[in-house]
């Protein structure tokens, strides 16, 4: 099992490795902050694979996992605080800005934006 990781400035990183599966391999990403585990995400494939660099499927989909959780806790969050089963259109737009504002989605997107130049 080789492990890489991948580390941009802002105390984020991806921790990656591989292994055997019944019919293929595996392509694994474990995402940290401050050096904690935040999210993680496993790509399968049977043959090979056509990215452009090792574990590059793995870590855009582990990015982009936490950024669907932030989103999501974003919404529970806010409908608990108001009370409220559905989100009306001006309670979706209160709630696109308090996404909007998160700083963690920002970082996120910012090294989601690394991860398709780099190596």
């Amino acid at each position: 099992m080789e492990i890489r990781k991948f580390v941009n400035m802002d105390d984020w990183e991806i921790v990656n490795s591989w292994g055997s599966t019944r019919n293929g391999f595996k392509h694994e990403s474990r995402l940290f902050h401050y050096g904690n585990e935040v999210e993680n995400a496993r790509v399968c494939y049977l043959n090979r694979t056509w990215e452009c660099y090792t574990y590059q499927t793995s870590m855009r989909e582990v990015v982009e996992k936490y950024i669907l959780k932030i989103k999501n806790r974003i919404v529970d969050d806010y409908k608990f605080e108001n009370n409220i089963a559905r989100l009306t259109k001006k309670h979706k737009e209160n709630v696109e800005k308090l996404i909007a504002e998160d700083s963690r989605i920002a970082q996120c997107l910012e090294l989601k934006s690394q991860l398709q130049y780099s190596r």
